[in-house]
């Protein structure tokens, strides 16, 4: 029956019944190409495979025994788009320098896609500062925030980098990641999936070396590396 919805395999039947002594044959001509039909008593049958979604025109064309070619008016068959569900899992927690893949798959089989879509906090990197978005999305200091923002050259708007499916963990704070999957000729948009996860502080070292010197009054040289390398650190 018309409209249907696009399958992947799909299968589609039509039939019409025609009753006529002199019959010779009956042809289904669908989206402009002729198809062989099946025939039970007065019902006939044809299968089309494959269809994309869309509109497509179709008639029956019934040839007598003397030539004469009678056929319907011309039909309307709608294939209407599918639906697609995305299934994406929960994200465990993680630390400042993990690095991890997403994964997520469709109902369509299409490729899904992520964005980091909500930062409750935004790591001003130079200074700590925090500054929080409520409920509605709206954030607070905002006029601060802005202002300051331009006076920095090292500002985090997010606690991930995030390309493609990789995910790496780059300051600590909460984020929530969208699987999305926008659909295609044959499929609907899929309902985005959200899932949150907070980045936890990652743990650093700090290696000293040169520490081995003759007293002579003087203030001596530190090497200091840290892990990860460039953190700021006070030798005292």
């Amino acid at each position: 029956s018309s409209p249907a919805v696009y399958s992947s395999n799909g299968r589609y039947e039509f039939n019409a019944t025609i009753t006529d002594d002199n019959l010779d044959s009956v042809i289904f001509e669908f989206n402009n190409v002729n198809y062989q039909t099946n025939r039970n008593g007065d019902t006939y049958s044809a299968i089309v495979n494959t269809l994309g979604a869309g509109n497509y025109n179709y008639k029956w064309l019934a040839t007598d025994a003397d030539g004469n070619i009678n056929n319907t008016e011309l039909g309307v068959y709608v294939v209407n788009k599918a639906s697609q569900e995305i299934t994406f899992g929960d994200i465990v927690n993680k630390k400042v320098g993990d690095e991890f893949d997403l994964i997520a798959t469709s109902t369509s089989g299409l490729p899904v896609s992520f964005r980091a879509i909500s930062w409750e906090t935004l790591i001003v990197s130079l200074t700590g500062n925090v500054v929080s978005e409520d409920e509605n999305g709206v954030v607070s200091n905002i006029s601060n925030f802005i202002k300051n923002l331009f006076k920095r050259k090292d500002v985090r708007l997010s606690p991930v980098d995030l390309t493609g499916n990789r995910v790496r963990a780059v300051g600590a704070g909460s984020i929530t990641i969208k699987a999305y999957q926008a659909g295609n000729e044959n499929y609907n948009l899929a309902p985005d999936v959200d899932k949150t996860f907070v980045v936890n502080k990652g743990d650093a070292q700090i290696t000293l070396s040169g520490l081995n010197y003759v007293y002579d009054g003087n203030t001596k040289p530190v090497n200091v590396v840290t892990n990860p390398s460039g953190l700021n650190y006070d030798v005292r």
